[in-house]
């Protein structure tokens, strides 16, 4: 993109603006849209991390990106092991609940591997040594709703989701609200082999992101943990 060009963006409203560099994260890779973002006026910047753990991601984002913590982090972890873990990041807000599609209570099942990496809100899932046996009665949100109750077009957004499979039922609910919209990068870890979940599903999901603009790029912390 020429100089004279990018100019001409960064002079454009912010709705019209947010849209195309929706459109250049659709072309491009995280690092090229991010290097816009000085230039591009948004008045807030925030990092979702939804299924924190135990703030893994908080650490490789602030570690890889947010270098200075521009970014307001919000973390979203049910599991009340992790509780404890979120408490000395700065500009941070921590929310003890499962990332769903309505606010009440859902059945939490913790994973029985040491590190607790893995526990989720879906039945069937084949990895991260599940107990089905002993469920947790935890609170969920919904989260399509906050996010469009919380965010503006004025803002810039990174969602990153890491829900055990939920990510299904929340991405669809997002589209169907509109709250996708205001996201301007998504990161995800997908769990379509280790749910119970049909492939085609999966692939209509995927469509449908890239028919919005929408490219899911693959989130990994584990290095983090």
């Amino acid at each position: 993109m020429n100089e004279s060009v990018r100019k001409k963006i960064f002079q454009l409203g912010k709705g019209v603006k947010k849209k195309i560099f929706r459109y250049l994260n659709n072309l491009n890779t995280p690092e090229f849209h991010l290097s816009f973002l000085d230039d591009a006026g948004f008045q807030e910047c925030y990092f979702i991390d939804c299924g924190a753990n135990n703030g893994c991601s908080v650490r490789k984002f602030r570690n890889e990106i947010d270098l200075d913590n521009r970014y307001h982090i919000y973390s979203f972890e049910p599991n009340p092991a992790f509780s404890d873990c979120f408490d000395k990041f700065e500009n941070h807000t921590f929310i003890p609940k499962a990332v769903w599609t309505e606010n009440g209570k859902l059945s939490f099942y913790d994973s029985l591997q040491n590190d607790k990496y893995g526990g989720t809100v879906c039945d069937g899932k084949s990895s991260g040594n599940v107990d089905y046996s002993h469920p947790l009665e935890v609170d969920a949100i919904n989260f399509p709703s906050w996010v469009m109750s919380t965010f503006t077009d004025k803002d810039f957004i990174i969602l990153k989701l890491d829900i055990e499979g939920a990510e299904y039922e929340v991405l669809t609910k997002m589209l169907m609200n509109g709250s996708l919209d205001k996201v301007n990068l998504l990161f995800i870890e997908w769990h379509v082999e280790k749910i119970d979940v049909d492939i085609k599903v999966h692939k209509n999901l995927v469509q449908a992101l890239k028919s919005r603009k929408i490219t899911p790029y693959d989130w990994h912390a584990a290095e983090y943990i």
